[in-house]
């Protein structure tokens, strides 16, 4: 073509300056874009002498993930909540890590937490959380993007005469039952598993008001702590095992 000119057109309207064979443009609104290149030979006997090239190209409008949590909850000493997270423009495989800030520790990754709801027991009154998405969504302006912080009112269940409760529920490694009344005069305490197997022997627990169980060696799941009295009135606790 000798030595050509060229001229570009978006949607009819000519690039000022953009005169090269090579054109880069980032400023396209969304929806339907026609590009057009007109290019003109320098040469007498070129034929046609100038030649037209049309590019239909289609954006995508840009999305913006979204996460968000309650942002406060109330709770019972050692009593376990189920928090949902509601997200827009996650993807197809959207991440989720979540977080806990409390009094022992500042922001910190909470191990296994990588579904859009957790189940969590906080300890005390202004313990937070907090949850990471990682969106997928095409077109998204920003990929990483971190909720609100829902903070805990924790309830303490001690000052409730006669309540029996768990904590922390659900439990990792051991798990205490409190609230336990000595005048109540219960007698025995074992674990069952949810088809009535006998997981702890039993145990006898006079004259204590909190005991202690070790659960790290049994698989995760739903069991049932249960307390008898001598005459054989029983109470039953549910504990999940993470």
């Amino acid at each position: 073509m000798g030595n050509a000119t060229y001229k570009w057109f978006i949607n009819g309207t000519e690039i000022n300056g953009a005169t090269s064979s090579v054109f880069t443009y980032s400023d396209f609104m969304a929806g339907i874009q026609t590009i057009n290149l007109i290019a003109n030979s320098s040469l007498s006997c070129a034929s046609p002498s100038s030649v037209t090239v049309t590019f239909i190209l289609a954006v995508d409008e840009a999305v913006i993930p979204l996460i968000t949590i309650p942002f406060t909850a109330e709770v019972d000493m050692g009593s376990p909540v189920n928090i949902n997270a509601t997200i827009q423009n996650a993807g197809t495989s959207p991440v989720y890590q979540w977080q806990d800030s409390t009094m022992q520790h500042s922001w910190q990754n909470i191990a296994a937490s990588n579904q859009q709801q957790l189940i969590y027991t906080p300890q005390a009154t202004s313990d937070k959380l907090r949850v990471q998405l990682l969106s997928n969504a095409q077109c998204a302006s920003t990929n990483l993007v971190l909720s609100n912080v829902l903070v805990f009112t924790v309830n303490d269940t001690t000052q409730i005469s006669g309540r029996i409760y768990l904590y922390p529920n659900p439990a990792r490694d051991r798990v205490t039952v409190a609230g336990i009344q000595l005048n109540d005069n219960w007698k025995t305490l074992d674990l069952i598993d949810m088809n009535g197997r006998k997981i702890i022997p039993q145990m006898n627990i006079e004259n204590q008001t909190s005991v202690q169980l070790t659960v790290s060696q049994y698989a995760s799941g739903i069991y049932i702590v249960r307390l008898r009295k001598e005459n054989g009135e029983t109470k039953y606790l549910k504990l999940a095992r993470q």
